[in-house]
């Protein structure tokens, strides 16, 4: 068993099955987490019932002495991982395409993720299978409340032209993954701010061997002008 560490939930990993573990003493402190937690229990629940195909699949819900846990099917390695150390050009463009119908049924199933990165993006061992993860940030879309400390850096525009219920942060984040995955490894992983992916987006785009599709899908998210942001998941397709 392996476990990995967070200041309000760990993650331990038995056989087959992913438990991703809730204090209860963390929760009741405080409110935001409660929210986190309900809502990624909203989430994975309608994921089951509406038989999403790239939504990590939860397999059930165990409450123990000050503690809640969400078991969830384990995979092999994340995208993060794949990118680094066993990335297939022939297989990129399925496994892509896979993310981007799991964000299209996240949000027909009415939240955005808001901390999409190859981190929350999970493969089965020989990459078939693919999911999305961690949804404590995500947020129903009726929800009027803002919110702060939302997504990753690098993932997300720095400035709030939208509200933080709107698609359009997915998307945005969708794009960075693209180019992240069509970049030499480790080329992406310093970006912290919409300047640096901006910059790093430009020069990937101006090199000739940058294919027509990414170079579209990188115009319409990561160097799109904020206030004229059209993209839809119909535009991400490889």
């Amino acid at each position: 068993m392996t476990q990995r560490q967070s200041k309000a939930k760990s993650i331990e990993f038995h056989d087959n099955s992913c438990f991703k573990i809730w204090r209860a003493s963390d929760m009741l402190e405080d409110s935001r987490m409660q929210v986190e937690f309900t809502n990624e229990y909203a989430v994975l629940r309608l994921a089951r019932d509406s038989k999403s195909k790239h939504i990590c699949p939860i397999e059930g819900i165990c409450i123990g002495a000050g503690h809640v846990a969400l078991r969830l099917r384990a995979y092999h390695r994340d995208l993060r991982h794949y990118l680094l150390e066993s990335r297939d050009a022939a297989d990129l463009p399925h496994i892509l395409s896979k993310v981007v119908s799991g964000v299209q049924e996240l949000h027909d199933l009415g939240f955005v993720h808001r901390d999409l990165k190859p981190d929350n993006i999970v493969l089965s061992e020989d990459s078939k299978s693919v999911a999305l993860i961690d949804f404590n940030r995500a947020l129903p879309v009726q929800d009027q409340s803002e919110y702060e400390d939302l997504g990753t850096p690098g993932y997300q525009p720095d400035s709030r032209h939208w509200k933080d219920t709107d698609f359009n942060w997915d998307y945005w984040a969708l794009g960075a993954i693209i180019l992240e995955s069509d970049m030499r490894p480790n080329d992406y992983y310093q970006v912290a701010s919409e300047k640096d992916a901006k910059k790093v987006a430009s020069k990937h785009l101006a090199h000739p061997q940058t294919s027509k599709c990414i170079k579209k899908i990188v115009k319409d998210t990561v160097l799109a002008n904020a206030d004229a942001f059209k993209a839809d998941s119909a535009d991400l397709l490889i």
